[in-house]
């Protein structure tokens, strides 16, 4: 869907075309771990950018928010740790003993590494989403509110009282969907990551303009 969304529109010219394959495929010029460095950094600035812009309040500085915050049952976030940590030792463990038993042909076959890739990339992936159920628990077991909690003033959501917004499902959204977009465009699809990286790129900034929302007042601009 992606290369179709790149086809050059009906009477476009060429140096149109080209400033628009400029624009939404900049990383292709890179390649390998330098793709990697490059969309990581575009990620982290576009998210630092929109923290300084909309300027949250820390749901721990307001006390009606924290109550809000600790009402909420931790349950939800034990079961997941406790079902996240095997799978993080089982996923880790099954990618070491395929590298170490790939390492004696891996200068052999060249693509031996890329299918060692997704193993790694689920690992990671939940080992992400194994600290992110750590971090939420933590909240609510010690009884504060860390700074992963923004609140959201009623006036803009539209509702009776300040609202909690768990800023860190969004930090982890930004690690591990791009990784989720590797798997599929390039492990599933057998995609270059030149390939794939526009699709990074305006994923991640749909989940930092979602998370913005929350925090704009002007509804025109929600």
């Amino acid at each position: 869907v992606w290369t179709q969304a790149l086809q050059p529109a009906p009477g476009m010219s060429d140096a149109a075309d080209a400033a628009v394959r400029g624009c939404l495929c900049w990383p292709s010029r890179l390649s390998g771990g330098k793709a990697v460095a490059a969309l990581s950094a575009a990620s982290v600035v576009l998210a630092t950018v929109a923290y300084v812009v909309v300027r949250p309040v820390p749901c721990a500085d307001v006390s009606a928010c924290t109550l809000d915050v600790q009402k909420e049952p931790s349950s939800f976030h034990t079961y997941a740790v406790s079902a996240l940590l095997p799978l993080v030792v089982y996923k880790v463990l099954a990618a070491t003993i395929e590298y170490r038993t790939s390492k004696p042909v891996l200068h052999l076959v060249p693509d031996v590494r890329s299918y060692l890739l997704p193993g790694w990339l689920l690992s990671i992936i939940f080992l992400v989403l194994l600290l992110q159920n750590v971090t939420l628990l933590c909240t609510w077991g010690s009884g504060g509110v860390l700074d992963f909690v923004h609140m959201v003033d009623a006036s803009t959501a539209g509702l009776r009282g300040p609202r909690p917004v768990l800023t860190v499902i969004y930090m982890e959204s930004l690690i591990t969907v791009p990784m989720l977009i590797v798997l599929v465009g390039k492990c599933s699809l057998g995609r270059s990551l030149d390939q794939v990286a526009g699709a990074i790129i305006w994923t991640n900034t749909y989940i930092v303009l979602a998370w913005c929302a929350y925090f704009i007042t002007d509804p025109l601009i929600r």
